[in-house]
């Protein structure tokens, strides 16, 4: 099975605690039967809000503790890797010395660059 960066990714949200990276489940009963599949969980992003943090203010207060998630899902019978980070580049001139074989030419431009 090749590695993929570029399938199927599906975005969701919800408060599942148990939704962690690396875990797979079977998805269903959804409305949209070609979601009903096996789907691995590639990353999550936790949101959290505690609005009250003592007690005596807890009882008045108009929200409550808040969590949410957001996960991406990529299908869960394929390997799958991220996409490679990009290669690093580096803008300008750099020095360096440039050596070849013993007793041959290096291949340079007209302005000595290799």
């Amino acid at each position: 099975t090749a590695l993929r960066h570029d399938a199927r990714i599906a975005e969701v949200e919800g408060d599942d605690v148990r939704l962690q990276p690396g875990l797979s489940f079977d998805l269903v009963e959804h409305p949209r039967a070609d979601l009903n599949m096996h789907w691995r969980v590639a990353s999550v992003r936790h949101e959290g809000a505690q609005f009250t943090s003592l007690q005596e203010e807890a009882a008045g207060a108009e929200q409550g503790t808040r969590y949410t998630q957001k996960a991406l899902l990529v299908p869960g019978r394929i390997e799958w890797r991220p996409e490679a980070p990009p290669k690093p580049r580096i803008d300008g001139p750099h020095m360096a010395t440039v050596v070849g074989p013993e007793g041959e030419e290096i291949f340079c431009d007209e302005w000595g660059r290799v």
